[in-house]
């Protein structure tokens, strides 16, 4: 019987490793989903409340122009948190679309690590993500062009930063008041604020918390979302492995209907039931 097992082996080995290959795909579809939706959830919790750690209060929910109006309010104490989506030239490169980002005017409201060079003690000067400034090539001491028309500006890169907080994070970042130059730009977004000392009085409809209520809420609804396209995700790995199923069923429904006259011919040479059997039960095991 063993003389057949291997014979069955080799003449039926393409069917053999057709199912090897479904099972495989099918376990690393499973595999991969974990791998990514673990990626994701570290991805987006890491350093998620960076920009809020030295604060009392965070402020959300708010509109541009009343999160200008309350960073005015608190001036050094304040740190607000959004971006607007400017056209960036550098050289003779223009990048369409860049996220401006602002730079807490004071020191210990600054959450972004600085890498290389210095922040920005003025109008004029800007920092740039150290990914950004690799893939457009910048460095510290170039000129950069933000904006366009009456509203461009010049300014000189004086520091490159790594941005940990991605809820956050921009290509370029510039002072206070030199991101009130696009005020009125139609792509400024500041949503959050984060602030030392009291609040005071807030706009219709804004929310304050305190940094670690603010950070824990909005973690819980980043999670739920991971949590979502990983449902997604495996339900795609159930088909997968659902056709995985379907394919070893299929393998080995035919190659046992192609045997049936095998199996009788061993039958009549003096092989018995349980032989035949344990034979059957060699090949599924090994496919």
């Amino acid at each position: 019987m063993r003389t057949v097992f291997l014979a069955s082996l080799r003449t039926h080995l393409r069917r053999y490793v057709a199912a090897a290959i479904a099972v495989i795909v099918g376990v690393a579809f499973v595999v991969v989903v974990g791998v990514l939706t673990s990626g994701a959830r570290s991805g987006l919790m890491d350093g998620f409340g960076a920009p809020y750690r030295n604060a009392d209060h965070v402020v959300s929910e708010l509109g541009t122009k009343a999160a200008i109006a309350l960073a005015e309010r608190h001036g050094q104490n304040a740190s607000a948190i959004g971006r607007a989506m400017l056209p960036m030239r550098a050289g003779d490169r223009l990048f369409p679309e860049t996220a401006v980002g602002p730079i807490a005017p004071s020191e210990e409201m600054r959450w972004q690590e600085l890498g290389s060079g210095r922040f920005p003690a003025r109008e004029g000067g800007a920092v740039v993500d150290v990914w950004v400034a690799q893939a457009r090539e910048v460095a510290v001491g170039d000129r950069i062009r933000i904006g366009e028309g009456a509203t461009a500006t010049d300014v000189r890169v004086v520091g490159l930063v790594e941005s940990p907080s991605t809820s956050a994070q921009a290509s370029v970042y510039v002072t206070w008041p030199q991101l009130l130059q696009w005020r009125d730009h139609p792509s400024l977004s500041l949503g959050r604020m984060a602030v030392r000392g009291e609040v005071g009085r807030l706009p219709e409809g804004a929310k304050v918390q305190a940094p670690e209520a603010f950070v824990t809420e909005k973690q819980t609804e980043l999670n739920n979302n991971v949590n979502t396209l990983s449902v997604m995700l495996l339900v795609f790995a159930g088909i997968a492995l659902f056709v995985s199923v379907l394919v070893i069923a299929n393998t080995f429904s035919i190659l046992f209907a192609q045997r049936l006259r095998d199996f009788a011919l061993l039958r009549c040479v003096g092989a018995t039931r349980r032989q035949v059997a344990r034979s059957v039960r060699r090949e599924a095991a090994t496919g």
